[in-house]
């Protein structure tokens, strides 16, 4: 093709046709330019696929790994209920030897604490594409950045901490205790252990520093804020991964039914009738469930699991909603500062 448009050259300079071949030289500059520029624009649309289906494996993994993490954080906060629950009782010696040879999994609730197995891989990768992120997906990095930057870096600090506590305790009761052994590696319960977990002040002492480590890892506000950032990006990427959308794609319609008004039973009544401590009226708020207590003091609730929220701050309250048969709410039952105590809704 070049040789045939080069005798078309020559032959006009040999037959002095100037101006055509002027014509012609520039027609085929314009040839060339627009065949350079076709090329640019394949190349170019070439390299926004290669970056948009690279920006698209990115935000499916973050997804997958908000929704790994936010299952694993609601595991750890049950767990540590159920752990409060115990050392609460110990705390105030509510235990016997007995509690202890009938349910062995107490003798045990100091020794151990599970590890966080936080995923964060997809957002390492995000950050090393911040050239080429679209400006779109702004809002979506703040709340990741609060996730993986500020929640997650504070519970892997105290985490560490946690770690060290257990390991420090285990080497003092190795150094200093002969049961050691028949304690952590057979699991055996005899007359000098009882004595130990029962009525040993510096145990009881462990077991306030266990609680005091766990409440400081704040599992409720990296749960609320990973879902927060989990709804962000499903709704940028128009995907959900495989967490439980009834639970966390709650509409106003849904969350309706938890509103009203909130009684403490007699039984449970610790607070003074006129300062209104017994009453917590629940309201929606921007799409989100809100608990208000002594009249005026507005916190948010998150969503945990069916029909059960948490104090998504730096508290560990959770609140457990009771339904009859025709689906209606009838109360609540709340769990704060280690003690469980059941609501009425009046209104």
């Amino acid at each position: 093709m070049i040789k045939f448009f080069r005798k078309i050259r020559q032959k006009m300079l040999n037959e002095n046709k100037f101006s055509k071949y002027l014509l012609y030289a520039i027609g085929e500059i314009f040839l060339v330019v627009i065949g350079i520029l076709i090329a640019l624009n394949i190349n170019n649309k070439n390299e926004q696929r290669i970056k948009a289906e690279k920006l698209d494996s990115i935000y499916i993994e973050v997804q997958r790994e908000l929704a790994l993490n936010i299952n694993r954080i609601s595991f750890l906060i049950d767990f540590y209920e159920k752990k409060d629950s115990i050392n609460y009782l110990i705390l105030n010696d509510k235990l016997t030897k007995e509690d202890y040879i009938e349910t062995q999994e107490i003798a045990f609730s100091l020794f151990n604490n599970i590890p966080l197995n936080i995923q964060n891989n997809g957002y390492s990768s995000l950050i090393n594409a911040l050239d080429i992120l679209p400006k779109s997906f702004s809002t979506v990095l703040k709340k990741l950045n609060i996730v993986y930057d500020d929640n997650y870096f504070y519970i892997a600090n105290n985490q560490e901490r946690f770690n060290q506590f257990n390991w420090d305790l285990l080497k003092k009761l190795s150094d200093s205790k002969n049961w050691y052994m028949e304690f952590i590696n057979k699991n055996n319960l005899n007359d000098e252990i009882l004595e130990y977990l029962v009525n040993d002040p510096f145990y009881k002492n462990k077991v306030l520093d266990y609680k005091i480590h766990y409440s400081n890892l704040y599992l409720p506000r990296f749960k609320k804020n990973a879902v927060k950032a989990y709804v962000a990006l499903s709704e940028l990427i128009d995907k959900k991964d495989d967490i439980d959308t009834a639970i966390y794609f709650q509409t106003d319609e849904e969350l309706s039914k938890y509103v009203g008004e909130f009684k403490i039973n007699l039984n449970d009544a610790i607070f003074n009738e006129e300062e209104g401590d017994n009453i917590i009226n629940i309201k929606i708020k921007d799409s989100q469930l809100y608990c208000i207590i002594f009249g005026d003091i507005e916190l948010e609730i998150f969503p945990h699991a069916e029909n059960v929220f948490i104090l998504g701050d730096d508290d560990n309250a959770k609140f457990t909603f009771i339904q009859n048969v025709n689906s209606q709410i009838t109360g609540f039952q709340l769990f704060n500062e280690s003690v469980y105590t059941d609501w009425t809704k009046v209104k």
